[in-house]
């Protein structure tokens, strides 16, 4: 066939993709063979424009409808019936979705195609939480409201990832993180009960990143974690504890960590930690240490940064305030079920730590009670949980697993339920959340976030 033959074929198909393509864009054909209005809405829409609203329809199928008028009057009767019953008063609080990375990888075994968004983004799950003087007991359950779904709030100043938070007063404080170039942060910023964050006049002493942060007596204080050591330029990582007394909103403090008291350093560095207030006492549990050992970058989980190699820990330790001085505490002890590929993900061998290390994971208290939810053990990522009653028992306690498997998850506590919220399996950030009944010891399902992520912080805040 000649060229003038091509052309003439070539032109031919064109006006018939034309005449077809009109033929479909007319809305009374379109209607005859079943579309709505919306539907056609939607046709005419550009490409970017109909994803979003896909999205958004999604998002909106996957909450819970909104309880009946004859469900509500039913709440409002159990409630009534319940009045007289002595007991703590329930305050209404929102548990705090806050920060972290949403990670895209077009494989699983290596690093390649990986795409790392860091957010900014707060979300905002309605809870009820019992009024009650800390390490109180306590009976009813702390479970979400009824029809409450995760709804994105006002979001923070700076995008973090591996951030830490931490309640004080009635605000919540943030610290640290990495920030979208993956440099480490000293910003803090708060929210209170209006909603809206605000970036504090003060720094952290240092940036720092994958840290700990908790409150006693009025006072903020960052343990461990990650930074770059100002003098070589090179990370580090951390063992030393800082606080700021926030007790009249951190006045005297200001930039370039000034306000701060340094406090003795904890026995190892640790990042990747977990650390709670009981009692007034700070427990560290877990993490990554560099003690002993050197960075070995052929190893560990492709797509985590925090698996360098470095030594994941089981050991834990608790300081009090007055007392100035880290003792050691009972270590971690559970162990991964290798054989168990439904709950266990297994990735890649010989980093795995001392039984029962866990780096990456959840930490909160109940009671007197602390939970180790998921993480990591340098070789797989754990469903394992295990509690430790530290005025009560010696050792760790092996508990109910998790129905996800997950690192990088937060965790906190609502009343006496746990709850882990989001994290990642080595394939796919989640949004998956799930709480566990200190009653029923037992976890289940709840409400999903609607932005899967890892790397972020958990906090209750009640009015």
């Amino acid at each position: 066939m000649t060229l003038r033959g091509h052309v003439v074929i070539c032109a031919l198909m064109c006006v018939l993709i034309y005449v077809h393509m009109r033929a479909l864009a007319t809305d009374e054909e379109l209607r005859s063979v079943g579309y709505t209005d919306s539907q056609l809405r939607l046709l005419r829409l550009p490409p970017e424009v109909r994803q979003q609203e896909a999205l958004a329809a999604a998002l909106a199928k996957r909450r819970p409808p909104p309880p009946t008028t004859a469900e509500v009057a039913l709440g409002e009767e159990e409630r009534e019936e319940g009045s007289g019953v002595e007991g703590p008063a329930v305050r209404r609080g929102r548990m705090l979705a806050i920060g972290g990375s949403v990670t895209y990888r077009s494989s699983l075994m290596t690093c390649e195609g990986q795409t790392t968004v860091t957010c900014a983004d707060v979300e905002a799950l309605p809870c009820a939480a019992s009024s009650r003087a800390e390490g109180a007991r306590v009976d009813e359950p702390g479970i979400t409201e009824g029809g409450s779904f995760w709804e994105q709030v006002c979001p923070m100043t700076v995008a973090r990832d591996g951030c830490a938070a931490a309640v004080c007063g009635e605000r919540v404080y943030v610290t640290g993180g990495m920030d979208e170039r993956d440099m480490d942060l000293d910003a803090v910023e708060s929210c209170g009960g209006d909603g809206v964050w605000r970036r504090e006049p003060f720094t952290t002493p240092l940036p720092v990143s994958f840290h700990a942060s908790v409150s006693v007596g009025g006072r903020l204080y960052v343990l461990g974690g990650l930074g770059v050591e100002r003098i070589m330029d090179q990370q580090c990582w951390r063992s030393s504890v800082y606080s700021l007394d926030l007790s009249a909103g951190g006045a005297g403090a200001g930039a370039n960590g000034g306000g701060w008291v340094s406090h003795a350093p904890m026995l190892s560095k640790r990042a990747f930690l977990g650390a709670v207030a009981v009692r007034g006492r700070v427990y560290a549990v877990g993490g990554m240490s560099v003690e002993g050992a050197e960075p070995d970058y052929t190893k560990g989980i492709p797509g985590l940064m925090w698996d360098v190699g470095h030594g994941v820990v089981n050991t834990v330790e608790s300081w009090d305030p007055r007392e100035g001085v880290w003792r050691k505490e009972p270590s971690l002890r559970a162990v991964a079920n290798y054989s168990s590929p439904r709950r266990q993900i297994i990735v890649r061998r010989g980093l795995q730590g001392a039984p029962g290390a866990r780096a990456a994971f959840g930490l909160t208290a109940v009671q007197d009670c602390l939970f180790a939810i998921g993480g990591c053990d340098g070789e797989v990522v754990l469903d394992t949980v295990e509690s430790w009653d530290v005025r009560g028992t010696s050792e760790w306690r092996l508990e109910p697993p998790l129905k996800v498997a997950r690192a990088n998850l937060g965790a906190c506590s609502v009343g006496e339920r746990v709850y882990a919220v989001g994290g990642w399996d080595t394939a796919r950030d989640l949004p998956v959340v799930e709480s566990f009944s200190l009653g029923a010891r037992a976890w289940r399902e709840e409400t999903e976030l609607s932005i899967p992520r890892s790397n972020l912080a958990l906090a209750v805040l009640c009015p």
